[in-house]
This record gives C-alpha cells, structure tokens and sequence, in this order.
C-alpha cells in the first residue's frame, strides 16, 4: 500500500486491503511483561483496544493460574479494572505488570490482597 504506516484490519484480507503477493509487511508488536502471582515473567502480546481481562485471560493460557475473577493486574501497585481496555489505562510503552491473588480472608473486599 501507498501508505507505510497503514494499520492492517485484522478481520480483513490482506489482497482487499492492497496487499499483494510479493510486499513486505513490518509488524510491529506491542507486548506487556506480566509477572504472574508465583513471580513467574511473562512476555504477552496486546492490542490497544483489547480489556484487561483480555490479557488476563491470555496469560492464563500460558500460566497456570486460578479463574480470572481470582486474579488481579497492577501496574506500579495500582490495580487495573478488568473491563478497561488497555489503550484507556494510561500504561506505558511496554508495561510491567503484575497478577496477584486476591486475599478471599480479607472479608470479600475484592482488592485486597
């Protein structure tokens, strides 16, 4: 395509979206680090508009971690709302994140941990 820095629709075939046999295509991935709650590192591949749970859910895939409603993300000690999407959380580029456990004895205070 005419333009190089065309974001390409995922959904979409490459031949409708000007693509043809024989271009070259630089994909740029944008990933977190996740470190999941047994300290275990993470590298774990994101789209801006995907929510927290999204990646959660990810993650999970490759740890073996409890149900996602047990699980809670942080970035820098703050934790983030499963249903945010990603590009609303003001994260940086290439995040460290962290899944922790939530504390069930904590009464049912939902963030405790």
């Amino acid at each position: 395509p005419d333009n190089l820095l065309a974001t390409l629709q995922r959904e979409t075939p490459l031949s409708k979206q000007g693509i043809k046999a024989g271009d070259i295509l630089t994909l740029l991935v944008r990933y977190a680090t996740i470190f999941d709650p047994y300290d275990n590192p993470h590298l774990v591949a994101y789209r801006e508009e995907e929510t927290i749970q999204h990646l959660l859910a990810t993650l999970r895939d490759v740890s073996p971690i409890p149900l996602l409603s047990e699980i809670i993300l942080c970035h820098n000690e703050i934790q983030l709302d499963h249903a945010s999407r990603f590009q609303d959380c003001n994260l940086p580029h290439e995040p460290t994140l962290h899944a922790r456990l939530i504390n069930q004895s904590g009464g049912g205070g939902g963030g405790d941990w």
